[in-house]
């Protein structure tokens, strides 16, 4: 971790943000809630199980705990909370991964656009027919570029207070890379 630290500073800073921001709706009682630059809403609401462990004739059994007879759903999830430690260690991994499927969505719909239609997508890694990579090597960069090119942080937290009617710390700064520079650079995906 030191070695992060100690290279990625910006990296663990925006982790920790992301972090801070979910431990604060789910001590609010709130699920995280955010727009994808595909303009995907995701909710992420880990909540307070309530399990009981039984054991009866050599067997064991889980049960877990459920709304009472008389009781609404919203009830019941504002009555067990929210789990603040997962709401906080999942929000990193959670916010780049709907980063990352808002790329793939929308490089696919722009390479449907142009006429590709035999593609294969696992996660972040893209592949198409030969003869449409360089095709496909310019969508995904101009798509990144258009993803990023605004402060997508400001939009996130914009985005989660919209939905949760709290107030969130701004993000940490951006460096001083330049994403349009992806445009032009000699690697950017394998």
């Amino acid at each position: 971790m030191s070695s992060i630290d100690s290279t990625m500073s910006n990296g663990r800073k925006l982790q920790k943000w992301f972090q801070l921001c979910a431990v604060i709706c789910a001590e609010a009682g709130k699920p995280l809630v955010w727009d994808t630059p595909a303009g995907c809403k995701v909710t992420q609401a880990y909540r307070n199980i309530v399990q009981k462990r039984i054991r009866a004739f050599d067997s064991r059994f889980t049960i877990y705990e459920e709304p009472d007879e008389d009781e609404e759903d919203f009830e019941f999830f504002e009555r067990i909370g929210m789990n603040v430690k997962k709401m906080g260690t999942s929000a990193p991994p959670n916010v780049v991964h709907s980063c990352d499927a808002s790329h793939l969505q929308i490089t696919v719909s722009r390479m449907v656009g142009v006429g590709i239609r035999d593609f294969s997508m696992i996660h972040d890694s893209f592949g198409c027919p030969f003869s449409q990579v360089g095709t496909m090597r310019d969508i995904l960069r101009q798509s990144i570029v258009d993803m990023y090119s605004d402060n997508y942080l400001i939009t996130w937290k914009e985005s989660v207070e919209k939905y949760s009617g709290l107030t969130l710390p701004d993000p940490p700064e951006l460096g001083d890379f330049d994403v349009r520079d992806i445009l032009t650079s000699e690697f950017f995906f394998s």
